[in-house]
């Protein structure tokens, strides 16, 4: 599964992408909160039974209109159906594609 995993992170070209499971340099992850998917799961955790690090922030930016917050009220669901409490952040501020320093 790792290498399947890594194969996916390698295709998206993000340098910064890794899995959890090689090691978190930001901390400690105490618990992950379940996505719904099971390859978003993998992506984030390094196990499909993982998912979004529960005690860490989490970001999730993209183009417009391509389902952001459809999916991300599908992991407010699943996370709202075991915890209950939720802070909700979003903020519609453009990042212009090219900057002009």
């Amino acid at each position: 599964m790792n290498t399947f995993l890594k194969d996916i992170i390698k295709t998206t070209g993000n340098e910064y992408a890794a899995l959890v499971s090689d090691g978190v340099e930001a901390g400690d992850v105490e618990s992950f909160i379940d996505t719904g998917s099971y390859i978003f799961n993998a992506l984030l955790s390094g196990s499909i039974h993982g998912g979004l690090p529960a005690n860490k922030i989490t970001a999730i930016a993209g183009e417009s209109a391509t389902g952001k917050t459809y999916f991300l009220m599908g992991i407010v669901k699943n996370f709202l159906d075991k915890i209950q409490t939720l802070g909700w952040y979003t903020s519609r501020v453009r990042v212009p594609s090219q900057r002009t320093w």
